[in-house]
């Protein structure tokens, strides 16, 4: 007598299930390790733009006769053969030594200048934006300030540069290219950590989450702002002319 054979034409719904489940399962594994990547890239481009900006500092002073750049500055700049005064902010002036001289030549003040941007800023909606904030005790009108000598006698290392800020802050727009808003002592009060909406301070340093903000101090070095800081180390770490020993709980 011949054997039948059974040939098994799919999966049992039972099986299909199981298999759904176990799908959905690695994807709720896979997407918060997917998460974590995203966010470590993106505070990692955060920071290496923060160091762009500490060495652009750097080569301008190099450049010119240790001078460090000055908001609300009066200069010339010539594109072809015309040349054209303009009141700028310190972030023109570091065009040429963020690699952008063309935007610096011909005054494209609605360009997005990718060093002065953050990954990290959900806020961002396509403007001429800037994601850092220069310390106006270094960078103000009128400072005419010198590298290192504007840094005594904190000193380099120990004295804030720039700071972390939202590019859209409640309902201001802070660009790049604006005398004025670029520049802020952004040791008068804590930096704000977390995401912001309506409680958004522009005269502020933030962080874009609970865990922390970078800033680049002096001497170009990155750091991690803890939100432990108190307002007392968070100023003397601001203010170039502090002569207190600077406690440790402002650093992670």
């Amino acid at each position: 007598m011949a054997l039948r054979t059974w040939k098994r034409s799919g999966f049992t719904l039972i099986e299909l299930l199981v298999v759904i489940a176990i799908i959905a399962i690695l994807i709720g594994l896979l997407v918060p390790a997917v998460q974590k990547v995203r966010e470590a890239a993106a505070r990692t481009q955060n920071n290496n733009n923060l160091a762009q900006l500490g060495k652009a500092v750097h080569n301008h002073a190099g450049t010119y006769n240790t001078k460090l750049p000055v908001d609300s500055k009066s200069i010339i700049t010539t594109s072809g053969t015309t040349s054209t005064t303009r009141t700028v902010s310190i972030f023109y002036q570091l065009l040429p030594f963020v690699e952008q001289d063309n935007v610096y030549n011909t005054g494209s003040t609605a360009t997005i200048v990718g060093p002065y941007t953050s990954p990290m800023d959900w806020t961002q909606n396509g403007g001429a934006v800037t994601n850092f904030a220069g310390n106006s005790l270094l960078f103000s009108a009128g400072k005419n300030g010198r590298l290192p000598a504007s840094f005594n006698p904190n000193g380099t290392s120990n004295t804030v540069m720039f700071a972390n800020r939202y590019g859209l802050c409640n309902t201001t727009t802070v660009l790049w290219a604006t005398t004025g808003s670029t520049t802020l002592f952004i040791g008068t009060a804590l930096p704000q950590f977390g995401v912001l909406v309506g409680n958004c301070n522009v005269t502020l340093a933030q962080g874009f989450n609970s865990t922390g903000t970078g800033v680049c101090m002096g001497d170009g070095s990155v750091r991690s702002v803890s939100p432990a800081v108190t307002l007392a180390t968070w100023t003397n770490v601001n203010n170039p002319a502090n002569v207190n020993v600077i406690a440790a709980d402002w650093q992670q």
